[in-house]
């Protein structure tokens, strides 16, 4: 066999042969002799061969260690970028803390419109259910406090606080008693309105209404009403941005001082919240060929838009004019972060960071259909077959994880050192500051038989707790931290 041991073999016997022997030799004085210069060939020949020895262990032991060592499964390489392919079969699942079958929508919450689950103090609130249901569960047992059938096909939940509930159907709102279940108003708007989303000021309940046609263009409306008994307040048309054949699908809003704001296809709008007038609005883009959700991110007087025709701006809160605005990749643009001057956004090929202020793009990483988030000092990407960890100022990475996971959904902090990775394909938990994967949900699950994978949406996660809806109506809770 010509290994390589073999040959280092045969070189330290063929100098021990050539070698001849010293008259009288002293082990000794040999090992004493410093300079080569006044060593006897003999010695010299020997210390070589006994170097060749000596390296001839070294390089086993390393070839050894390189390959009949392995790591854990599921735990890369600390602090290097390089990867390793996560094997979810082997993964614990973290402890179960309850689990409510059949309380959720079937089928993945695809577009992050209205949630499935929602929290309010100690109770988890569930909407869906083949009764066309609103649940509430108690957080720490899991067990029915009440459950409301309201017909609609309810299909989400837009808000909860201590003194209401709000759940959406088709063309319908429903407010009840988040104690009791008690149905406090309800708004019947039609088959042709649909609720994208709910807040509340003190100007009293916004609700952001699509009205999806088949035919001419409707613009979304916001309808304010009085929380007490859901009358109206006043209504404002979104119909100020002059272009006839853009269709306005609402796509993001946030509320800011006294404005609301309302993202919609082509167009900003900041309105009024006590009486709905429209204080400024700003156009956008052509007219997309797909929508996207795109939610507002707000910093220092200043708002991030992002536009899935292309276009990513940076817009002064007071007055509505441009900071900057550049073209971006068309596809899932969003805002992640804002981090001291360097705003974090993803577009059609990958993430970026850029300073806020100016524009000027100080870094890009390429990769498609990411979520990413900013979590302690690190921002974390999930998709795309990957989860990891990049320095945020730079884009360097920190490391990385190989996944099956595509279709991601959210980085999640769970604790300050613990991250949930989601995607519809399932959850994993990974310790941030060293790529560790620890645990995952879903991975063992069938996927839907209607569409997506066994994830129905981002868990809720609060003091180390997760609550997940699955894709199969079943709502559970797990334990996070099981450190």
């Amino acid at each position: 066999m010509n290994s390589p041991e073999s040959r280092f073999r045969e070189a330290y016997q063929i100098l021990l042969q050539e070698a001849p022997t010293p008259p009288s030799f002293d082990p000794i004085v040999a090992r004493l002799v410093v300079s080569p210069k006044g060593r006897h060939p003999w010695v010299r020949r020997r210390a070589a061969a006994g170097a060749l020895f000596i390296l001839l262990v070294v390089a086993t032991m390393v070839l050894l260690l390189t390959t009949t060592t392995t790591l854990p499964s599921g735990a890369p390489t600390s602090t290097t970028p390089s990867a390793d392919t996560v094997d979810v079969s082997v993964l614990p699942t973290p402890p179960e803390l309850w689990s409510a079958e059949g309380v959720g929508i079937t089928g993945t919450n695809i577009g992050n419109l209205p949630r499935v689950v929602l929290k309010e103090g100690g109770l988890v609130y569930v909407a869906g259910g083949s009764q066309q249901t609103v649940t509430a569960l108690d957080g720490t047992t899991g067990e029915t406090s009440w459950s409301r059938s309201i017909g609609g096909g309810v299909v989400g939940l837009l808000y909860a606080d201590d003194d209401l509930v709000l759940a959406r159907g088709y063309g319908l709102v429903q407010a009840l008693h988040p104690l009791t279940g008690e149905s406090l108003w309800r708004l019947e708007l039609g088959g042709e309105y649909w609720p994208i989303e709910a807040f509340r000021s003190s100007a009293g309940v916004h609700l952001l209404l699509d009205r999806p046609t088949d035919g001419d263009v409707e613009p979304p409306e916001v309808l304010t009403v009085d929380p007490m008994d859901g009358s109206e307040l006043w209504t404002t048309v979104l119909d100020g941005v002059d272009h006839p054949d853009l269709d306005l699908q609402p796509e993001g809003s946030a509320l800011y001082d006294d404005q609301l704001l309302v993202k919609s296809t082509g167009a900003l709008h900041a309105l009024d919240a006590d009486s709905g007038e429209v204080n400024w609005h700003l156009r956008f883009g052509a007219i997309p060929e797909s929508y996207g959700r795109a939610p507002l991110l707000i910093a220092d007087n200043l708002v991030v838009v992002p536009d899935p025709n292309g276009e990513l701006a940076v817009v002064d809160l007071a007055d509505g004019q441009d900071v900057w605005r550049r073209s971006v990749a068309e596809g899932k643009v969003a805002a992640v972060g804002i981090l001291g001057d360097l705003l974090i956004y993803t577009d059609g090929q990958g993430i970026h960071g850029a300073a806020i202020s100016t524009g000027e793009m100080r870094w890009s990483e390429p990769t498609s259909r990411a979520s990413a988030s900013l979590i302690e000092d690190l921002l974390v990407v999930v998709g795309q077959g990957s989860v990891k960890a990049l320095e945020p100022s730079s884009g360097a990475l920190i490391w990385q994880i190989d996944t099956e996971f595509d279709l991601a959904l959210a980085a999640m902090a769970i604790h300050p050192d613990l991250i949930a990775a989601v995607a519809e394909e399932g959850i994993l938990a990974v310790t941030l500051s060293t790529g560790r994967v620890e645990w995952s949900i879903g991975t063992e699950e069938q996927p839907s038989q209607l569409i997506g994978g066994p994830i129905a949406e981002a868990p809720l996660i609060e003091d180390g707790v997760l609550i997940v809806a699955f894709s199969d109506g079943r709502v559970a809770a797990y334990v996070g931290d099981t450190g």
